[in-house]
This record gives C-alpha cells, sequence and structure tokens, in this order.
C-alpha cells in the first residue's frame, strides 16, 4: 500500500452534519404547521358540519323574543332586564272543574306553577341541539303535501343580532316517528323526530293569551 494512501486521514463532512440540522428543523416547522392548517380548518369544517344538521342554529341564550302562533292564536316572549323570557302580554290560566255538589273531598293544594318563560328556554333549548334527520325540499311551495298550509305551530325567533329565524311544524310522516318542519332561513323542509316537537306543540296550543 503506498505511504500517501497509509497517512491519508478521513475526512469529515462537517458541512453536511450542519446541513442534517437544518433539514430536520426545517422538517419540524413544516409538521406543526400542517398540524395547526389541519385543526383550524378541521375545527371550522366540523362547526359547519354541525350548524347544517341544527333544526334551530340559533341558540337559546341568543334568542331576545320568541313568538309562539297555534290554534290562530299568537303569543309573544321577550327577554328583560333579568335576561329571563317572560310574555308580553298576559296567560290565560287553565280553569279548575268545578267540584259536584254534596261530594266530600279532601283538601287540595294548589299546582305548582311552572314559569312559561322557563318552560319555552327549555324548548328552545330542545330544538337547538335537535338535529335533522333528512332534508326533504330544499327550495319548497307552501308545502300542502306535508301539512305546512296549515301548520299545527309557527315559531318565530327574533335573535339578540341577525335576522328572523321562522320554523313552521307540519304533520307527521305516515310511519309517525316524524315530522315535517319548514325553515326560513334557509328555507327548506326538513324531517325531524318528533318526541321533542310533539312536547313542544302541546305547551304552546296551551298557552294562550288572557284577553284573545
Amino acid at each position: 500500500m503506498p505511504r500517501q494512501q497509509r497517512e491519508a486521514a478521513p475526512v469529515v463532512p462537517v458541512s453536511r452534519g450542519r446541513a442534517g440540522v437544518r433539514l430536520t428543523s426545517l422538517l419540524v416547522i413544516i409538521l406543526v404547521s400542517s398540524t395547526a392548517g389541519a385543526w383550524y380548518f378541521g375545527g371550522q369544517a366540523t362547526e359547519a358540519t354541525t350548524t347544517a344538521k341544527q333544526v334551530v342554529s340559533v341558540a337559546s341564550a341568543n334568542v331576545q323574543k320568541v313568538t309562539l302562533q297555534a290554534n290562530g292564536q299568537a303569543v309573544t316572549f321577550e327577554r328583560n332586564s333579568d335576561g329571563k323570557l317572560a310574555p308580553t302580554s298576559p296567560i290565560a290560566t287553565p280553569t279548575a272543574f268545578p267540584t259536584p255538589a254534596g261530594t266530600i273531598t279532601a283538601p287540595v293544594l294548589p299546582p305548582v306553577q311552572i314559569d312559561t318563560g322557563a318552560r319555552v328556554e327549555s324548548y328552545l333549548t330542545q330544538l337547538h341541539d335537535l338535529n335533522i334527520d333528512r332534508v326533504l325540499v330544499k327550495s319548497p311551495g307552501d308545502g300542502a303535501e306535508y301539512g305546512l298550509d296549515r301548520p299545527v305551530l309557527v315559531t318565530t325567533l327574533a335573535p339578540k343580532s341577525g335576522p328572523l329565524v321562522t320554523i313552521t311544524f307540519g304533520s307527521g310522516n305516515p310511519q309517525g316517528n316524524a315530522v315535517y318542519v319548514k325553515r326560513d332561513p334557509p328555507g327548506d323542509i326538513v324531517l325531524v323526530s318528533r318526541y321533542t316537537i310533539d312536547e313542544f306543540v302541546k305547551f304552546a296550543q296551551s298557552v294562550t293569551p288572557a284577553n284573545p
């Protein structure tokens, strides 16, 4: 072996090591940026998807005024200075059936009066949390085939900011497990599970003005 080959020392590629560090740092930056972007846009997509599935996208706490129209009568609730929904005009209270003459009865405590404004708030929360089963018509007419030409209840929400939202409740589907609902906006007809809807409609129909 020649003497020059035996005495030659190995050359350490220092510059290549620095390049490796720079490349690693660049990959870390790209990975962090990609993760942040995926979180941001993924979050936006999840929020948009959730909103699209909701019957009502306006949260109950953001409703300033709500009008319930059923049986040809309308009752309006508005948020007062205490932040609670309260009727804007007196509401009729149910009249108890008279006791037949000569009947001996034990004393009966008066029924507990549940604040109607609190019940409205509760139903609005349930509607906000309720998802649509299926969108049937995106640009409906009068919706007669779904019972929307003669609705059982029309609910108009006035948010603290933004346009009015009108929810019209029609008839039930043939299977009896859902209700046809028209939303404006966005102006479509959707199918919604009837459990919450039935309770809300019954309540709205029971609340009537004291002086219609």
